[in-house]
């Protein structure tokens, strides 16, 4: 009787195959996880190295899931071409097609973020990310046999050479994981041991509180009818109300860093997101901590963290972390894999988890203000409190629960979009509920009459306009306009409406100036008091103006800008008008101009750059101007020499004195 035909020298079984695949994708999935912490933990100062062993273990569930499925391709592939199939080319092929789904799906998600804020990748972006991938697989099903057969790499094809492989990857990523992060101090001091206000010519406390997202059209004291904020109209009516007030950039790091530098995002160089605040950049903490006053910070936001630079000057600087999913940490959450697994999660869970897996609730962020207050009673103090309520994901009330609406880095679908901005409305009020409890706690610990307390946001929002949801990708003036309102303590100048136009980057030299501190030659903004008429207080103030904002001799050009690798956009609102520029950071560069008159199109809808050219044409020179100035700023080039700096820069562009 004949026994069963013998396999060809070097073919492999179908099991082995399933196996082999499998091996392959445990190995190929820690190796992309390991470059994509890497990416992590080099994009700024780390505060945790738990990316890496995170990043070993999650990214082999996925590879060794991906393996099984190549297994299954490998078998396959032996039916047609069994010769071909040995053990080194089926592992090959197992990493390289593990490897290459992995990295495609996480440079996507990677470049969507960084370059294209979380707006879509355009088709050739999508093509470019392919064609990188289609040649790194062909390099690597020419090199990996190689390796396979003459190195050391060869354990890998044994049974347990594979698994030794891995094991080593855990033991080393989870030393580095483990092992403290040189200098990192998580919080600070609540309350150091300082003189208390030394060299100050008031004991002033300073109050900011940022409502990250908040649209000035979805407040009362700003004309919206079905708001319902009776706490920040309240502040509004004891304090002055800036109609026309303008962020630096659409993002939260670049418009922070501008509202505590007194610098456009040129001159303290956080544009894109890759960037971090130098340490020579000097900010309102700063200032503020070298004359005796304790300075704290509440940031709520993922781009806020410690590793970009914001902590600087600041006694306090805690981060209110989120409760992330599976106990990752701050680095961790940064993961590609994990990052998709979360918006996968969101996506087809039907009932929210809760709130703080994203971000702290506002009930949290002023319960640690308070404890800030109280441990430093019989000092003065400035701190910063950031809330993320208007910021998606936003949440709605559903038969089983909480149910999200707008996702993180996803518009709401079209059936959603009614329900997101009532959610959005939402938000906004259950943040104006805790502003109202913590104002009425001032007041009953006695803080209030010398506390100087500011709203305002860190950018808006679109809520649907021209088809955009978010705070990415555009600058226009859903995304720039903000409310500001400033109580001063005692209520001066209370009920004052400020028509002209102003920056938040003026808000750092008039707290300075407020609570007598000196204003560092290099801050750009001016101080906002200066501007309004000291006649005008009490039962008197209503309004101040000059005539319309775009009249008024008191209004201040607002220069936003918003950066992504390599290039920039840039807008400038001034006289009426609202210039967009986009293109390369040189700006020699060709661009492409967009020209508004928001004075009469608040929506912007109307594009006049082709028959408005002189309008275009001076708009686009004052914008020069001011980007060479704060690029001089950053560069560290004095002062004195912009002009002639700005104006040869001007004549290489075409334009003649």
């Amino acid at each position: 009787m004949q026994g069963p035909p013998r396999a060809r020298k070097g073919s492999v079984g179908n099991v082995r195959r399933i196996l082999l695949g499998m091996a392959a994708g445990l190995v190929a999935g820690p190796v992309v996880g390991m470059a994509d912490a890497v990416y992590v933990l080099t994009a700024g100062p780390p505060a945790d190295y738990l990316a890496l062993i995170y990043a070993v273990l999650i990214y082999a569930v996925a590879g060794l899931a991906l393996g099984a499925v190549a297994g299954v391709g490998l078998v396959l592939l032996g039916l047609v071409a069994r010769d071909y199939c040995d053990p080194p080319r089926c592992y090959t092929l197992g990493f390289v097609g593990v490897a290459a789904v992995l990295s495609g799906a996480v440079a996507t998600l990677e470049v969507d973020r960084v370059v294209y804020l979380d707006q879509g990748l355009p088709r050739g972006a999508q093509l470019a990310i392919a064609g990188v991938l289609v040649v790194l697989v062909a390099a690597s099903m020419w090199l990996g046999p190689i390796l396979l057969t003459r190195t050391p790499f060869k354990i890998v094809l044994r049974r347990r050479g594979t698994v030794a492989l891995y094991g080593v990857l855990v033991v080393l990523s989870a030393v580095f994981s483990f092992s403290p992060v040189a200098g990192t101090d998580p919080a600070g001091w609540i309350s150091p041991e300082r003189q208390p206000s030394s060299g100050l010519e008031s004991d002033f406390n300073v109050l900011v509180v940022v409502v990250d997202s908040l649209r000035p059209d979805h407040i009362g004291a700003y004309g919206s009818a079905g708001a319902n904020t009776p706490s920040i109209d309240a502040l509004a009516s004891q304090g002055i109300l800036f109609e026309q007030a303008i962020a630096q950039s659409n993002w939260s790091r670049a418009a922070i860093s501008s509202l505590l530098c007194g610098q456009q995002p040129s001159a303290h160089g956080v544009v894109d997101r890759r960037d971090a605040l130098d340490e020579s950049v000097e900010t309102l903490q700063e200032v503020l901590q070298e004359r005796g006053m304790v300075t704290g910070a509440l940031f709520n936001h993922p781009d806020l963290v410690r590793r970009y630079g914001l902590q600087q000057g600041f006694d306090w600087y805690p981060y209110l972390a989120p409760r992330f999913p599976l106990l990752a940490s701050q680095s961790a959450s940064h993961l590609g894999l994990y990052r998709m697994a979360r918006r996968f999660r969101g996506r087809h869970t039907p009932v929210v988890p809760g709130i703080e897996e994203y971000y702290q609730p506002a009930e949290a962020v002023l319960d640690e203000a308070r404890r800030f207050i109280d441990a430093n009673q019989r000092r003065s103090w400035f701190l910063i409190a950031h809330l993320m309520e208007a910021h998606p994901p936003l949440l709605q009330e559903g038969p089983e629960g909480m149910e999200a609406v707008w996702e993180v880095g996803r518009p709401p679908l079209a059936v959603q979009q009614d329900a997101a901005r009532q959610a959005y409305a939402t938000a906004v009020t259950h943040a104006d509920d805790h502003i109202g409890q913590l104002m009425a706690w001032l007041e009953e610990q006695g803080h209030s009459g010398r506390t100087i307390v500011v709203i305002t946001s860190t950018h808006g929002i679109a809520l649907g306009e021209r088809d955009g949801w978010g705070s990415g990708g555009t600058l226009y003036d859903e995304l720039l306009r903000v409310p500001l309102i400033i109580r001063l303590p005692d209520e001066r100048l209370a009920g004052l409406r400020v028509l002209h136009q102003v920056r938040q980057m003026d808000l750092a030299t008039t707290i300075a100036r407020e609570v007598g501190a000196a204003v560092p030659a290099r801050w750009q903004g001016v101080n906002l008091m200066e501007d309004l008429p000291l006649a005008v207080e009490g039962d008197q103030a209503s309004s101040v103006s000059l005539g319309a904002w775009e009249s008024s001799a008191a209004s201040r050009p607002a220069l936003s800008e918003s950066g992504v690798i390599g290039r920039l956009t840039v807008a400038l609102r001034a006289e009426g008008w609202k210039l967009l520029r986009v293109g390369r950071r040189d700006p020699h560069s060709t661009a492409s101009l967009q020209l508004f008159q928001v004075s009469r199109d608040p929506g912007e809808t109307v594009d006049l750059a082709e028959r408005e050219v002189q309008v275009r044409d001076r708009l686009e020179r004052m914008m020069m101007e001011q980007l060479t100035q704060a690029q001089h700023i950053h560069e560290g080039i004095g002062l004195g020499e912009i002009d002639l700096e700005a104006s040869e820069r001007l004549e290489d562009l075409g334009y003649e004195e």
